[in-house]
């Protein structure tokens, strides 16, 4: 029976990325920076390739405790990952605390529901137990409601609340 073209299976590639991949990171998150802008115009700057430029992305993979990792699909940049190991010792008020902090995960409109984003953060899951780290942790923002209900499916709950009066 000859597939449908809707039934094609896309093929997607998930991997650490490198200074090669550093425009194409750029790229990407100027799609996330709109979206933030979009949502937050009062607090979030309109995209600008000089805020997430190539040289700070390539500055980021030589950092120590950094990692990103980009997804394509069909051999075209899907989405991207940031992550860093964060290591707190325990002080009067807190215990020792390990954990990979994920700054960003990005997937583009055209690709978002097709699994990527959740092979992203296996990466980040991945590297987590190599490092040995108590948690993953992240931020995500109140009127991104679509980035809240995918990373309650992948089990992650409220660990702080942080809330907001505006004055202005």
């Amino acid at each position: 029976m000859e597939k449908e073209p809707e039934d094609e299976v896309r093929v997607m590639d998930i991997r650490r990325a490198t200074e090669g991949d550093a425009a194409a990171i750029c790229a990407l998150q100027q799609e996330i920076q709109a979206l933030h802008a979009q949502g937050l115009p009062q607090v979030f700057r309109p995209p600008d390739t000089a805020a997430f430029s190539p040289e700070h992305v390539r500055s980021l993979l030589g950092a120590a405790g950094v990692r990103l990792w980009i997804a394509h699909v069909e051999r075209s940049p899907a989405g991207y990952l940031y992550a860093e190991v964060a290591r707190y010792g325990e002080n009067a008020q807190r215990k020792a605390q390990s954990y990979v902090y994920v700054n960003h995960v990005c997937v583009t409109a055209a690709h978002r529901r097709a699994g990527i984003g959740r092979a992203l953060m296996e990466a980040a899951y991945s590297w987590a137990r190599e490092e040995s780290v108590d948690a993953v942790m992240l931020d995500v923002w109140g009127f991104n409601a679509g980035a809240q209900a995918f990373f309650a499916k992948e089990g992650f709950m409220p660990f702080t609340l942080r809330l907001s009066k505006p004055l202005r």
